[in-house]
Parts: C-alpha cells; sequence; structure tokens
C-alpha cells in the first residue's frame, strides 16, 4: 500500500498543471529553496491553503 502525505499530492496536483516549483515559489514570494524545504514535511494548514490558492491562480493563467 503507498502511503501519501498531502504535500506529495500538491506536488502531484501542481506538475500535472504543467507548474513548475519556480513558477510556484515566485507567486508565493518564497524561494525555490523554501518551497523544497516546506514540502518535506507536513505542512500547516494556512501553509496549504496558500499554495493551493497559488495553485489555482497559476493555473488559471495558463488556462489549465
Amino acid at each position: 500500500m503507498i502511503n501519501f502525505n498531502s504535500n506529495k499530492m500538491l506536488k502531484i496536483l501542481f506538475i500535472d498543471k504543467g507548474i513548475t516549483q519556480k513558477m510556484l515559489a515566485n507567486e508565493l514570494g518564497i524561494t525555490e529553496f523554501t518551497l523544497c524545504r516546506w514540502l518535506r514535511k507536513e505542512l500547516p494548514s494556512d501553509k496549504k491553503g496558500a499554495i493551493l490558492a497559488a495553485i489555482g491562480k497559476l493555473a488559471t493563467e495558463r488556462g489549465v
């Protein structure tokens, strides 16, 4: 059985939408390195919400 944490699901979501870590980090106003560090451990709900909002905005801009 594969156990996905929500961070892995976030990664799958933004990759599926054609969004790079660089694009996502820029939208969040952080560096790629910071985004990578955030995704290593389970995120608090406020950061998850910010990432989901940024993915939604970028996906809309890309027409995905």
